[in-house]
């Protein structure tokens, strides 16, 4: 009796290990098939989506997809393009718009034409991401979560090293709207960035923590990055940047404000400034001759009458910054000349 029991539990193990076994490569197909009709569905909104394979591992317990070589245009003004060695995808069979991602091996993004081109590589070493989806399969949310990065914008610059890199990206649904509607928002924290090449010696080859946060108003039309831009702002467009901060050598400093171009595409707006370790910035800037020693005494004698002590012992100051006119003004100084941003 006993081993006829032993043996109908080894038959019903076995059964449902082969039963789990089929079901488990039945649901790989189907996510295979769910992929590859994500990328048709992104091929008909005019987006370029190409790949060399997909592949589905993980068994038995998971479901992990890996596009391998995975390319991305945008056919919007931004004229955007994302290369990567592979992506992989932690799916499950009934879950839809919650992905988690990685991006092993490096990634190539590149956006823009002309003077308004750019194009970065990146690597890294813990490349942990997620993606969140709309039920129409367009992306609502991207997050990051990065260690041990190395970037660099190419064609030659030399890569800088990330130890944290942190983001969320958020892309309203698009439509209709004018200058107020959100269109692009981006959280960005860069942790411990090294071998930099700092503007003034003084700054040092690494930043302790960059901190963005922004959000872009106004719609690109369609086109040329360059028309679509020059619409953008003659349509009102603005940045709100929630927060900037940097801790850079003596430079230990945060605020918050507004970005435009003026008809001469020349940075526009307002910003509040908490500054601490002004001083030394400006005898920095002065001792290389990006200031000149009028403005900066003048500068500094601002700055400090306007400065508070801080229970640590620092002295912050919190002051209006405005561009206009070419012209950057700290409360109401005029500090330097701003070029126009060349659009072509």
């Amino acid at each position: 009796m006993r081993r006829r029991l032993s043996l109908l539990a080894a038959f019903a193990l076995l059964t449902a290990t082969a039963v789990w076994t089929l079901a488990w490569f039945i649901m790989a197909d189907r996510l295979i098939f769910r992929v590859e009709a994500w990328i048709e569905a992104r091929r008909a909104e005019g987006l370029k989506a190409e790949h060399s394979g997909i592949d589905v591992g993980g068994f038995p317990f998971r479901w992990v997809v890996t596009v391998a070589r995975p390319t991305m245009a945008g056919a919007g003004s931004a004229g955007w393009i994302w290369h990567g060695d592979a992506v992989e995808a932690a799916l499950l069979p009934f879950a839809r718009g919650d992905v988690a991602v990685r991006f092993p091996g490096e990634h190539i993004f590149s956006a823009g034409e002309g003077s308004l081109s750019g194009a970065w590589r990146m690597r890294a070493d813990r490349p942990d991401g997620r993606v969140l989806l709309r039920p129409d399969g367009r992306l609502d949310r991207m997050e990051l979560n990065f260690a041990g990065v190395a970037l660099a914008r190419l064609p030659d610059a030399a890569p800088v090293h990330v130890d944290r890199l942190t983001a969320i990206a958020s892309v309203p649904p698009a439509g209709g709207g004018d200058h107020r509607t959100e269109t692009f928002a981006l959280t960005l924290n860069l942790d411990s960035v090294s071998r930099l090449q700092p503007p003034i010696p003084a700054l040092g080859t690494t930043a302790e923590a960059v901190r963005l946060d922004l959000v872009v108003k106004g719609r690109l039309p369609p086109g040329r990055p360059a028309a679509a831009l020059a619409a953008w702002r003659d349509d009102g467009g603005t940045v709100e940047i929630n927060r900037l901060a940097l801790r850079w050598g003596p430079i230990d400093a945060d605020g918050n404000g507004t970005m435009a171009l003026d008809e001469q595409n020349r940075p526009l707006g307002a910003f509040t400034a908490r500054w601490r370790g002004y001083n030394e910035t400006i005898d920095a800037l002065q001792a290389t001759g990006q200031i000149p020693p009028w403005p900066a005494a003048g500068a500094k004698m601002a700055l400090n009458a306007l400065a508070r002590q801080q229970p640590d012992g620092t002295r912050q100051v919190e002051i209006p910054l405005s561009a206009q006119n070419g012209r950057l003004f700290v409360a109401g100084f005029p500090l330097m000349r701003l070029a126009p941003v060349k659009l072509d």
